[in-house]
């Protein structure tokens, strides 16, 4: 935790800026560590807490953290920055500084005050001897948002299993943009520390292709950030990674690529979606059968009641529970018909031949009177019948196999 204490430090106290800080030493530090030989990594010591020294957020927001930290007034300058960069330091630290993550108590939400113990320089008091759990209680304080995050963290870990994953790689730590790119177990980590740009279709280097998807973020807003990310985009990748740095040495490119939005000061974690299973045999899962090349039958017994729907040609899946049972056959019944005689049709004949399209005689039309007419024309008889006109088929044309 050194390396964040020296550089909080030269921030408050020598002028350090932001934009000065080295990417490649943070890298460097949490990375220190023999291959194989697990560590335990955290982002402030016992000391920071104990009186004489600070916290990392007393480093960031100093006496801010007494009057700022209201949810009912804007924030300010120096706590947006705080709480960015408390949020920034703690997620960097628990993706790739060792295989555990150990925190000192109420450092979490960023507790205001140091801790004291009764001593004879105090004059025995309790006053400081304690954690004030009630801040990160309530909900109009800033000090819940960071707590929700830690919360949020714990939990990331506790879906996906990265802390304990064997695989860890750094793709890139830019010192001119201030990006680092880390991936760690199944999950891709975009850190941006530059304190005013951000990059809108920046390209990380991802070690397998596919679809990914948000599942961490440091400026949501449920965390006191700005919400300047979608957490519902889709974001593919494409063949061939681009050429990164960590520092001073180039890597090798990653095998995929993919652009993604990193605001500043801020931190996104991906996750790569799975794959569907194929949309067939996950309805025959489902349906509790091996497959669907069985047909099943529904057929109706003497005494008019359906029967148990029973596989046809195949045996069901292992663990499936049916009517019948397992591997047992049944003979292919076909499903009656009930037909109520009060629904059918008086005119329709079931034993008639179909005539459609066969020409003959229509009925005789119903006689109508005649509409009064100006012109002198002779109207017909009211016995006229039109003459049918004779339907004329060459032989030739017949199909010799139509009857």
């Amino acid at each position: 935790p050194d390396v964040w204490a020296r550089l909080l430090k030269q921030s408050r106290e020598d002028g350090l800026r932001d934009e000065d800080w080295s990417m490649h030493e943070i890298i460097a530090t949490l990375c220190n560590r023999r291959y194989s030989e697990k560590c335990v990594a955290y982002a402030e010591s016992h000391d920071q807490s104990i009186v004489g020294s600070k916290t990392n957020a007393f480093w960031l927001m100093d006496a801010e953290m007494y009057n700022g930290m209201s949810t009912f007034e804007p924030a300010s300058g120096v706590v947006e920055r705080g709480m960015a960069l408390h949020k920034m330091i703690r997620l960097i630290t628990m993706a790739i500084g060792g295989e555990g993550y150990l925190n000192f108590m109420g450092n979490e939400f960023g507790h205001p005050e140091w801790v004291d113990f009764p001593r004879e320089g105090n004059e025995w008091s309790h006053d400081h001897c304690r954690r004030q759990w009630n801040l990160a209680d309530t909900e109009y304080l800033r000090y819940s948002l960071l707590n929700n995050f830690d919360k949020q963290m714990m939990r990331l870990d506790e879906m996906h299993k990265f802390l304990a994953h064997p695989h860890q790689f750094v793709s890139s730590a830019c010192d001119t943009r201030k990006i680092i790119v880390a991936e760690r177990g199944p999950l891709l980590f975009v850190f941006n520390f530059h304190p005013t740009e951000t990059y809108t279709d920046l390209e990380v280097g991802v070690g397998m292709g596919g679809k990914y998807r948000i599942c961490l973020d440091t400026d949501a807003f449920d965390f006191g950030g700005l919400g300047r990310v979608m957490h519902d985009a889709e974001h593919f990748t494409s063949p061939g990674g681009p050429v990164t740095w960590v520092g001073p040495y180039e890597q090798e490119p990653r095998p995929c690529a993919m652009k993604v939005t990193s605001p500043a000061r801020s931190a996104q974690v991906y996750f790569k979606v799975p794959e569907l299973e194929d949309p067939m045999a996950a309805a025959a899962r489902m349906a509790g059968v091996s497959g669907f090349k069985e047909v099943r039958v529904s057929a109706r017994d003497e005494s008019g009641e359906h029967r148990q729907f029973a596989s046809q040609g195949g045996p069901p899946a292992p663990g499936s529970q049916g009517g019948q049972a397992q591997g047992q056959q049944v003979p292919n019944q076909r499903r009656r018909e009930v037909i109520d005689p009060a629904d059918i049709d008086p005119d329709f004949s079931p034993g008639r031949p179909d005539n459609f399209g066969v020409q003959s005689r229509a009925p005789p039309p119903q006689a109508r009177p005649a509409a009064p007419s100006q012109s002198s024309a002779p109207l017909p008889p009211s016995n006229y019948r039109p003459v049918v006109r004779k339907e004329i088929v060459d032989d030739s044309n017949i199909d010799p196999d139509f009857q």
